[in-house]
């Protein structure tokens, strides 16, 4: 027992990349497997939950008000599931801030999974899978197979896991007006090569069908995030960009979608508006795009 306490301490010291894999030994034994899952869970639940909660309240009419709380609990399931799935790409960022950002990244990417899976399977599937997917636990001595139980001896699900954060946020809400979400700032150069979504991108007829669960997740993680003192000084450093480069900026942001590709009539306006090619507006965006950058500071993966 004191050596199970002690592995759990020092789980806490652990890199995301180091707990991923302590998270994968499902068989050595089991026990280290969850301890990692519960050190990891603790590390990103207050990040992820409100991101999540901001997204899918819009679907919840139509999805029942249960869908953040699935969405939430599923995009750690499968975290636990594949812990290696990501691997390779993590395992290149030794700087720990730069890594968790893109841990955060990752977390938000299997949000928008999550989301399109519950959304895709139509009301009946839905409520199946909220049933058969048990959400899992936070006790170092459950058994990863069985049908986990919270500290009040009950099965995990999405009420009793995110109740607390659920109330806490519904209470925020009624307390003010949410605030409208911002558009999505893309790749710098190459977002109009990116290839366009198939499958994935179709939800039941109750869900907008050009819908980007992916985008909706990134854009709103750096809503919350940016400060008041950062929207300022990308205010004013819009301000200081010429006419054409800001009509340029803005014209080609407000028609982009993470991974779908931009409309081509958006280019061909712009080109003949300012007679030019499209490889000089990717330039002038691109220019645009690092002077906003440098006024926020650093490498900010700027969204506007």
């Amino acid at each position: 027992m004191n050596e199970i306490k002690i592995k759990t301490r020092d789980l806490y010291s652990f890199s995301d990349t180091d707990l991923l894999l302590q998270m994968s030994w499902k068989d050595d034994p089991t026990s280290v497997s969850v301890e990692a899952f519960d050190v990891f869970f603790e590390r990103y639940k207050d990040h992820v939950w409100p991101i999540v909660y901001q997204v899918c309240k819009n679907y919840t009419p139509h999805h029942g008000k249960q869908l953040p709380d699935a969405v939430f609990n599923n995009t750690f399931v499968l975290v636990f599931e594949s812990p290696l799935s990501k691997m390779d790409h993590l395992e290149t960022f030794t700087d720990e801030k730069v890594l968790r950002q893109e841990v955060k990244l990752w977390m938000m990417q299997l949000a928008g999974e999550a989301l399109r899976e519950l959304m895709n399977g139509g009301e009946e599937d839905y409520r199946k899978h909220i049933v058969l997917k048990p959400i899992y636990t936070q006790s170092s001595t459950a058994d990863a197979d069985s049908h986990l139980m919270n500290e009040d001896n009950q099965p995990y699900n999405s009420d009793n896991l995110t109740d607390n954060q659920r109330k806490s946020v519904e209470a925020a809400d009624e307390a003010e007006e949410t605030t409208p979400l911002t558009s999505s700032e893309t790749d710098d150069l190459h977002q109009e090569d990116a290839p366009v979504q198939g499958e994935n991108m179709s939800f039941d007829d109750t869900a907008d069908s050009c819908y980007n669960a992916d985008a909706a997740f990134e854009e709103e993680a750096e809503a919350i995030e940016f400060t008041t003192e950062q929207r300022e000084a990308a205010r004013i450093a819009l301000t200081q960009l010429t006419h054409e480069q800001k009509d340029i900026l803005m014209t080609m942001l407000a028609s982009e979608q993470r991974g779908r590709k931009r409309p081509p009539d958006v280019m061909k306006a712009l080109e003949t508006k300012y007679q030019t090619t499209p490889q000089n507006l990717r330039a002038i965006k691109s220019r645009a795009l690092k002077h906003l950058r440098k006024a926020l500071g650093g490498g900010t993966q700027l969204q506007i």
